[in-house]
C-alpha cells in the first residue's frame, strides 16, 4: 500500500480548521508536508499547524489554474477539497490522472457557473449543468475504471448522516426483531416498513456576530455555500407513493432526463429557502421537539435514495434544515436583495458561540408510525471540552472527514465510493469523541 507523504488542502477555511485542530489532537500526519491552496489569510493558522511543514499558497483556484497549482501531486498524495468555489469535477479527474487519493465535502462548481431563475424553469435542460444529481452522474463516470480509492460527498451531510441511516436502521430493526443480512440495508428497510428518512437538522447555537445586509453569519460556509445551496431548486427523493400524491396535488415535479429512467429524484422550481417542511427532533438532552426547516438540496438525497432502492421503490429523503437564527436573517437579507449572493461571509468559530447546539440525524418514519431518530447533537460546551477554536457544526464535518480519510488509507484500493459505502462501525469508532450526544430512539 501506498504511504500517504503530502497533503493538499484546497480552501482554508471553517472546515479546514476543524479537520486540521482533530488532525492536531490526535497527532496525525506530521511526516506529511501540507500544501494549503486557499487566497484569504487563516486566523491562527500557524497555532494549528504547529510542528508541520506546511506551505499555504495564497490565490483562487480556477479552471485556468488547477492542474498548475495541483502539479506536484502524486501516488502517495492525499487531496482533501474543502472548497466550495472550485469544480469538484476537475479535481476528481486530475487526481485520477496523477493517481492520488481524494476526498470532498460536497461535489462543488465554480462560483462562476450560470444561475437560471426560477420562475422560468419549466423543464429539467434548463438547470441540467447546474445540480448535485448531474455532477454525481459525472463524477461516476469519469472515475468507473479508476481504483484508487477517492471519497465524494463525505462532510457531515452528506457523509456522516448516511452512517447514521444505517446504524438507526440496524438498531430499530433489531428491537423488532430483524437482523441485516449481507449488508443488504435496502432489504432491511423494506422489510421495517420504512417510508421516509428525513435529514433532520436544527442549530439553535446563538452568536456574538451579527447578520447585516451584506455580511451572510453562519457556523459554516457562510459567503458562498449556503447561500448558494439555498437558492438552488428544491431536490427530494420520492417514493413512487408520494410521486402519485404530489402530483395529484398539482405540485410540479421535474424528473431528470438523464441517469437511470427510473429514478426517483425530483425537482420543484422553487428556492430551497422558499420550501419549509415541519419535522421533529432531538435537543441536546435528547428531548424530541416540532420545529420547520428548509428545504435545501443535498447529495445524501441521492445516494442515501440509490443505496436503500428495493425492488423498483425508494423511501422518501429530503433534507429539512433550520439554520442559527443569524443565517435565517442572513437568508432574508437575500430575499430582499432578489437573491443574489452576499458580497462578504462570516463563519463564527467557538469563541464567537455564546450558547448552544447543532442537532443532526436522520429520522426515519416507518408504517406502522414508529418514527426513529438517530444522530448526534454537538455544542458549545463540547467544544470547550475539546479545547477546540472550532464551533461544534463544522467539527462534526470534521469528524467525519477525518474518520473517512483514515478508512480510505486503509482500504487502498476501492474506486469512487460513497459514504454509505464504508462500514459505519469503522467510522464511528474513530469520531464518536467529537459527536457531542448520540441519540438512537423512538421519537
Amino acid at each position: 500500500m501506498d504511504k500517504v507523504n503530502h497533503i493538499y488542502f484546497i480552501g482554508g477555511g471553517a472546515v479546514f480548521y476543524a479537520l486540521s485542530e482533530i488532525f492536531k489532537k490526535e497527532i496525525l500526519y506530521y511526516h506529511c508536508l501540507f500544501t494549503i491552496i486557499e487566497p484569504l489569510d487563516i486566523k491562527d493558522l500557524d497555532y494549528v499547524m504547529k510542528g508541520r511543514n506546511y506551505r499555504h499558497i495564497k490565490t483562487s483556484m480556477t479552471r485556468e489554474n488547477y492542474k498548475e497549482l495541483l502539479r506536484g501531486i502524486d501516488k502517495r498524495t492525499f487531496v482533501i477539497n474543502v472548497s466550495v468555489c472550485v469544480d469538484s469535477i476537475d479535481i476528481l479527474e486530475f487526481t485520477g490522472i496523477k493517481g492520488s487519493w481524494y476526498i470532498d465535502t460536497s461535489i462543488e462548481q465554480y462560483q462562476n457557473h450560470i444561475r437560471v431563475p426560477v420562475n422560468t424553469i419549466t423543464e429539467y435542460s434548463e438547470f441540467e449543468s447546474n445540480n448535485l444529481f448531474h455532477q454525481q452522474l459525472i463524477a461516476e463516470k469519469i472515475m468507473e475504471r479508476t481504483k484508487k480509492t477517492r471519497l465524494t460527498s463525505g462532510g457531515a451531510n452528506p457523509g456522516l448522516i448516511s452512517q447514521y441511516t444505517k446504524k438507526a436502521l440496524n438498531i430499530y430493526g433489531k428491537s423488532k426483531g430483524k437482523t441485516l443480512v449481507d449488508g443488504d440495508y435496502a432489504k432491511l428497510a423494506n422489510e421495517l416498513g420504512l417510508l421516509s428518512c428525513l435529514v433532520v437538522e436544527y442549530d439553535s447555537q446563538k452568536l456574538r456576530v451579527k447578520a447585516t445586509r451584506d455580511c451572510f453569519v453562519n457556523t459554516w460556509s457562510a459567503k458562498v455555500g449556503m447561500p448558494e445551496e439555498a437558492s438552488d431548486l428544491i431536490m427530494l427523493n420520492l417514493s413512487n407513493e408520494d410521486i402519485k400524491k404530489y402530483e395529484k396535488q398539482k405540485i410540479n415535479l421535474i424528473k431528470p432526463t438523464e441517469g437511470e429512467s427510473n429514478t426517483h429524484i425530483r425537482f420543484i422550481p422553487e428556492y430551497g429557502m422558499n420550501g419549509m417542511f415541519d419535522s421533529v427532533t432531538v435537543d441536546y438532552n435528547g428531548e424530541p421537539f416540532d420545529y420547520s426547516g428548509y428545504l435545501l438540496p443535498h447529495a445524501e438525497i441521492i445516494t442515501l435514495g440509490e443505496f436503500l432502492e428495493y425492488k423498483g421503490n425508494s423511501p422518501t429523503i429530503f433534507y429539512c434544515y433550520r439554520p442559527c437564527d443569524e443565517a435565517i436573517k442572513s437568508l432574508e437579507f437575500m430575499r430582499q436583495n432578489d437573491y443574489n449572493l452576499p458580497k462578504n461571509g462570516i463563519v463564527v468559530r467557538n469563541n464567537d458561540v455564546i450558547s448552544g447546539w447543532d442537532s443532526l440525524g436522520a429520522l426515519l418514519t416507518f408504517k406502522n408510525g414508529d418514527q426513529f431518530f438517530g444522530g448526534t447533537v454537538c455544542g458549545k460546551e463540547d467544544m470547550d471540552r475539546l479545547g477546540f477554536k472550532s464551533n461544534a457544526t463544522v467539527v462534526q464535518v470534521g469528524a467525519f472527514m477525518n474518520s473517512a480519510i483514515q478508512w480510505i488509507l486503509t482500504h487502498n484500493n476501492k474506486g469512487l465510493v460513497r459514504s454509505e459505502d464504508i462500514n459505519n462501525k469503522e467510522i464511528f469508532e474513530k469520531a464518536d469523541k467529537y459527536l457531542g450526544n448520540q441519540y438512537f430512539k423512538l421519537v
